[in-house]
């Protein structure tokens, strides 16, 4: 439903969203941590989970179906109102025209089912979205922001409570950060912003682990932690879900979202799992934890490679020519 103008700062909302949640969790976190004891805090974390889905739960009535989903079932007078109200009648007809010609294109012979996904072109395609999926969470922002408190412990924050308010301030940072992304999204593009921020990961991840090498504590540990999140949420957190959005043709997009979202999460979760074991065992084998951020710099390294040999720069370019784009590599 968004307007191609501003769909790389629509889609990147959902970014701001996903930081100011995880900020408003831990200013509460850190009011319970302070005031409330241990036996009971996490009881009161959990039940304030509530008010927000009851809040999604609401929203999602008043969110229309896709216009492109609409058109493919025959219902072309649906999706033109729902694009007449999101850009005006005028710009209306012009997608739904551009909608009907991707279709009769997608419509021409090809295989079905989740075979397609694997033909030529598309299979690209579905390359570029898992690859950017699986580099936002191995690239460390995620993992370092979910462990900074502990990494503010080690680096001699020793109290609770100001570890976690020190990790306020890092969302913070995080949100402005996201802010910029909604601005520049559309001026600079989403292949130089994610060159930009992921070789400022790389930086960071380095001058993190020169930190716990050296013995460095202090500020200096929260500020290259806050600068390194923050180059993430500069670059690969909003922008993979940006890309993600739009390179795929209509008539796989939601398998293909499906498969690149499920290995988004898969490694989410493998990251959040492994972080702390490896971790220890860097700090058990050579004395500090400087060498977890030796590997997270390989990986950004790697994902700067990635995204300069393989991802197209969708700026600009409706969703019905990027998909129309893959179909023709894929004949």
């Amino acid at each position: 439903v968004a307007p191609r103008r501003i769909r790389g700062a629509l889609v990147t909302l959902n970014q701001i969203v996903i930081v100011g949640g995880a900020l408003i969790a831990l200013i509460l976190s850190y009011f319970l941590a302070k005031h409330v004891s241990d036996d009971i805090s996490w009881r009161w974390m959990f039940g304030s989970e509530c008010v927000p889905i009851l809040g999604l739960v609401l929203g999602l009535l008043l969110i229309p179906e896709s216009p492109r989903w609409l058109v493919k079932m025959g219902r072309e007078s649906e999706a033109r109102d729902v694009l007449a109200r999101i850009n005006g009648p005028e710009a209306a007809e012009l997608d739904i025209r551009e909608i009907n010609a991707s279709i009769v294109l997608e419509k021409q012979p090809q295989a079905a089912g989740y075979a397609e996904l694997f033909h030529p072109g598309i299979r690209v395609a579905m390359f570029i979205g898992i690859g950017l999926a699986v580099f936002q969470q191995i690239s460390g922002g995620m993992p370092l922001a979910m462990y900074a408190p502990l990494i503010f412990k080690q680096a001699g924050f020793v109290k609770t409570e100001d570890a976690i308010g020190l990790t306020i301030f890092i969302f913070l940072w995080s949100m402005a950060c996201v802010f910029i992304v909604l601005w520049a999204v559309e001026r600079f593009g989403r292949r130089p912003m994610l060159m930009f921020g992921m070789s400022g990961m790389v930086l960071g991840h380095l001058v993190m682990a020169a930190s716990f090498h050296l013995g460095w504590t202090g500020p200096v540990v929260p500020i290259v932690l806050s600068l390194t999140i923050g180059m993430s949420n500069l670059s690969i957190s909003p922008l993979a879900w940006v890309v993600l959005a739009e390179i795929y043709p209509t008539n796989i997009r939601g398998r293909a979202m499906g498969i690149a979202t499920f290995a988004l999460y898969l490694f989410m979760y493998l990251m959040n799992w492994l972080f702390p074991p490896v971790k220890e065992y860097f700090e058990e084998n050579f004395g500090t934890p400087a060498g977890i951020f030796v590997v997270l710099a390989c990986i950004c390294v790697a994902c700067v490679l990635f995204i300069f040999k393989w991802v197209p720069e969708t700026k600009g370019k409706s969703l019905e020519e990027i998909s129309n784009f893959w179909i023709r590599k894929q004949r």
